[in-house]
């Protein structure tokens, strides 16, 4: 989808209804045996069920070239648009916008976040690799309706070159 900040990604749904876990059990050392206890699910917070899921979906997209994950930007796909960044080395952090529109209670967060990571492998003698990766996350409070500033750094040059 086109917008003012450029190229984005649009995740739409009608509905989305949190889900809630219990603490996970730890296995005494001494048992014996495994047993399998039942975790109840709940789609509200309580003392039993304290720990939310997360939502999370992934894509994978196979390059047809050598990925120049020493200088990514402007030669392969990142993460747009990037704003006052700042770069110390191979890290740079920059803001950028993320466009939230959802109802929801006053009390509600929702933490939105998107990484990427572009990276090479091959087998001489054992696998190497090498990549770039990148993340940016938002925490918001209640109903959202336009663009919300994020927080992104890049990671560039991470791991093995012939160089």
């Amino acid at each position: 989808m086109d917008t003012e900040h450029g190229p984005m990604l649009s995740m739409r749904t009608d509905r989305i209804v949190p889900e809630f876990r219990p603490l996970p059990i730890p296995i005494p050392e001494d048992s014996e045996s495994s047993r399998e206890t039942e975790q109840v699910a709940s789609d509200e917070y309580s003392e039993e069920t304290p720990v939310q899921d997360s939502l999370s979906f992934a894509i994978m997209v196979p390059a047809d070239h050598i990925i120049d994950t020493r200088n990514p930007l402007g030669r392969e796909p990142v993460l747009l648009p990037k704003y006052d960044m700042n770069s110390s080395q191979n890290i740079h952090n920059y803001e950028s916008r993320i466009y939230a529109q959802y109802e929801a209670s006053p009390d509600a967060k929702a933490e939105i976040s998107v990484s990427m990571t572009g990276y090479n492998e091959w087998w001489i003698l054992g696998w190497q690799w090498n990549s770039y990766s990148e993340w940016m996350n938002v925490v918001l409070s209640g109903s959202k309706h336009g663009w919300v500033t994020a927080n992104g750094t890049l990671v560039t040059g991470d791991g093995v070159y012939k160089e």
